[in-house]
């Protein structure tokens, strides 16, 4: 090969290299922050009084991530589903069929908070399933709580899964 054609080679594999590396910075910079999606209004206040009742009732939202579920399931299984689990779900309940969510790490932690709150895991603090804490100098499970007690644990039992 003649030295003409091997520096041609060298150009070439080196601009491709910068463009590579270019793309992957606009996209890594893309993903910092988008602006939040504006919130719908809410709805005008009730002049109805509010029940003792109604005001000790918890608002609850219940998120059921299915990895690599297809959404098309939920229909081609509909007749399996017990009527007061899945299937109570699917008929009072939401769901979507395009609900694919570009997040990054794809870890089940930092999704699962990244689709809960709608920011990165360099805003929500999740950033993997387990991670060092430079801060305290121990490693981090994602369900840890130490300032809650463990759901069915023992009196004084921290809040956190078993290792």
């Amino acid at each position: 090969m003649t030295s003409f054609l091997r520096r041609l080679r060298s150009a070439f594999a080196l601009a491709l290299c910068g463009l590579l590396i270019l793309a992957s910075l606009l996209e890594s910079s893309a993903q910092k922050k988008r602006p939040l999606a504006p919130l719908t209004p809410a709805a005008p206040p009730t002049t109805q009084p509010v029940t003792a009742a109604a005001k000790a009732r918890p608002r609850l939202v219940l998120l059921i991530v299915v990895d690599q579920f297809r959404y098309d399931y939920l229909e081609r299984f509909n007749g399996l589903f017990a009527g007061g689990g899945i299937g109570r779900l699917m008929r009072e309940g939401a769901s979507w069929a395009d609900a694919n969510y570009d997040h990054a790490p794809t870890k089940t932690a930092p999704g699962h908070a990244t689709i809960m709150t709608g920011t990165w895991p360099a805003e929500h603090g999740i950033i993997a399933n387990n991670w060092f804490d430079r801060e305290t100098g121990k490693k981090v499970k994602s369900v840890s709580d130490d300032a809650t007690l463990l759901l069915g644990g023992r009196e004084g039992e921290k809040g956190s899964t078993r290792a």
